[in-house]
């Protein structure tokens, strides 16, 4: 997003865009925004700003991008991941500056403007970022379950849209840190997330999981 002329950030310009995966609206839903492109971020990396998880929009296939409205409590919130419900509203999973469990936020208009935060108790989370998908329905989500310690990697699932969550499977108890979700068919999603021995920083896992039952 650094080429001169590609895309306008706004006053966002140098802010980190993802880590995690943009999403095409209208693929879960008949969104009145089907086709939109829709990818968060996370500001206070670069040039002393401040830190707000970020979201943008684009109409055109990426040409052009467009920020999206976001409250005043997106500040101090940090990497997210955005997902598109099967109603078609939108939810973002925010990395959480503030206190240790994931923060929450809903779009009903396709991305244009996002409502104010909520802080889901049942995802607690050591301040690091996490993956989230909707894969056929079901959402899944991966981090690192504890409230101070980046360890023991875990995929969650709900399947009533994030109001409640069940552990999948725990993939590892040594280190681990960042992780995201991705589709591999019909049956199989993959986390693919930092783990080692002693930190958390030694290697990358490819771990592919059965949710097809």
């Amino acid at each position: 997003f650094s080429k001169p002329g590609l895309v306008n950030l706004g006053k966002w310009n140098g802010t980190l865009m993802g880590p995690g995966n943009g999403i095409m609206l209208g693929r879960h839903s008949a969104s009145t925004s089907s086709g939109r492109l829709v990818i968060c971020g996370a500001s206070g990396y670069v040039g002393n700003m401040s830190m707000y998880s970020l979201v943008w929009w684009s109409d055109d296939h990426g040409l052009t991008w467009v920020p999206s409205k976001i409250p005043k409590d997106f500040m101090n919130m940090q990497e997210c991941q955005v997902v598109e419900l099967n109603n078609g509203s939108l939810v973002i999973n925010m990395r959480n500056g503030i206190q240790h469990d994931r923060a929450i936020s809903m779009s009903l208009d396709g991305g244009t403007s996002f409502e104010s935060i909520w802080y889901d108790e049942e995802l607690p989370d050591p301040t690091c970022s996490a993956g989230l998908i909707n894969f056929h329905g079901t959402l899944y989500f991966s981090n690192n379950p504890t409230l101070h310690t980046r360890k023991n990697m875990t995929l969650k699932s709900s399947t009533d849209n994030g109001i409640s969550w069940k552990d999948v499977v725990q993939l590892t108890n040594n280190p681990s840190a960042y992780s995201v979700i991705v589709p591999i068919d019909d049956q199989h999603v993959a986390v693919v997330y930092e783990t080692g021995k002693s930190s958390p920083y030694e290697k990358i896992v490819f771990a592919s999981v059965d949710v097809g039952a």
